[in-house]
């Protein structure tokens, strides 16, 4: 098992340990854990009195081209936190379609060129629980994410994030596509925020932060490895399962 330095110092512990199984599925062939993800993440939207989320709709999990990442704590069975990959098709467009379609109709035209020249989805439907809060899982999941976009044929990844989630979303990769609404804002999910719309290039990671990078490219080569995290008031022991081919 690795020890992972991408937070901080271990040897200043007082913490709480988790062990966390993250385990990478496609949508269709588990309707349960579905409904499971999709209940969590409902449950943390409604805490934030946010009910409007375009992405957070139940018509991905019909969609063959729609991947979960799934975070589990080992010891008590809960559900953490989870993620999407919706790939792009000409049945199922992509959530931040519907979210800003209709002010920047252009998008979708981009959408379908990347969709045919090399393969396109969306990372979207991030959440974790507040259990996990500042635990940096919901890091761990879009590394995580972004890993399988090589086993499900996703190039050109598209996302809509916040101010706040920005830091998080560009560590992967992604950066503001600024020739998109008023220089890459748009008032969503309601006139009370501001969020962008994001791109990156899943294959070649030309400008993901060197450590994550890594991580990443770690995640492609082994799907199924464990490593452990550290932090100031945690450490995790982390056992991936991102192979899609294994049920």
């Amino acid at each position: 098992m690795v020890v992972s330095k991408v937070f901080t110092n271990p040897e200043k512990f007082d913490v709480r340990s988790f062990q966390l199984k993250v385990k990478a599925i496609r949508a269709i062939d588990n309707p349960l854990l579905c409904q499971e993800y999709a209940t969590g993440h409902r449950r943390l939207l409604e805490e934030y009195g946010v009910t409007s989320i375009t992405s957070n709709n139940r018509r991905w999990d019909k969609d063959p081209g729609t991947f979960l990442v799934l975070a589990r704590d080992m010891d008590s069975g809960e559900l953490i936190g989870g993620i999407r990959i919706q790939r792009y098709s000409e049945h199922y467009n992509l959530p931040i379609q519907a979210a800003i379609g209709h002010l920047a109709p252009e998008i979708n035209d981009r959408i379908h060129g990347d969709h045919v020249q090399f393969g396109t989805g969306e990372m979207c439907g991030l959440w974790n629980s507040k259990k996990v809060a500042k635990m940096k899982v919901s890091w761990l999941l879009t590394r995580a994410s972004v890993a399988i976009c090589s086993q499900i044929g996703v190039r050109s990844l598209w996302g809509i994030c916040a101010d706040y989630t920005l830091p998080m979303f560009e560590d992967v990769g992604y950066r503001i596509v600024l020739d998109l609404g008023e220089n890459g804002s748009f008032p969503y999910p309601t006139n009370q925020y501001v969020s962008h719309p994001v791109k990156m290039d899943a294959l070649t990671l030309a400008t993901t932060n060197q450590q994550s990078k890594r991580e990443i490219v770690k995640l492609r080569k082994e799907p199924l490895h464990a490593k452990k995290f550290f932090g100031e008031t945690f450490k995790m022991s982390v056992a991936y399962n991102l192979d899609l081919s294994v049920k």
